[in-house]
């Protein structure tokens, strides 16, 4: 939430599963950051740590994992926008036993964080299989994975 204007929230969150139980699963959450407007970042900041401070209060900060998420602000609007497809578009299928999660590409830092998050979570339950799918096209018009799954 930012002033006016409600987004979703499925572009920085999402809850990933490490077992069948009720309490098997962690938290990915973005942590924003805008490279090119230090005071955008700063006001993306104050509302990341609002919403971030209610998570860890509800979930537990241990079942949460933060991933740099790029934003920019639009000029006509005023509007933001994420830069690239986040990991939290992600899509997941149980099908028997098994997790299936498609997650969009990601820059090189977010890549190598995931895949040392998501060996931890296998190792633990070795029920998971992942991929990454380059999801730009459907980022860039709006929606991702996810969308186009509910759609199809």
């Amino acid at each position: 939430y930012y002033g006016e204007k409600l987004f979703h929230l499925d572009e920085i969150f999402t809850i990933i599963p490490t077992g069948y139980n009720e309490n098997d699963y962690v938290i990915f959450f973005y942590k924003p950051t805008c490279s090119i407007d230090i005071e955008f970042e700063n006001k993306l900041n104050k509302i990341f740590e609002y919403n971030y401070n209610i998570l860890c209060k509800v979930f537990g900060k241990d079942r949460i994992f933060l991933f740099n998420t790029e934003f920019t602000k639009g000029t006509i609007f005023q509007n933001c926008f994420i830069v690239n497809p986040p990991l939290f578009n992600r899509l997941l299928i149980r099908k028997n036993d098994r997790f299936y999660i498609y997650f969009p590409n990601q820059n090189y830092e977010n890549s190598i964080r995931l895949q040392f998050v998501m060996k931890n979570i296998i190792t633990n339950f070795n029920r998971i299989e992942y991929k990454f799918v380059n999801t730009k096209y459907l980022h860039n018009m709006g929606g991702n994975i996810h969308c186009a799954f509910k759609v199809i």
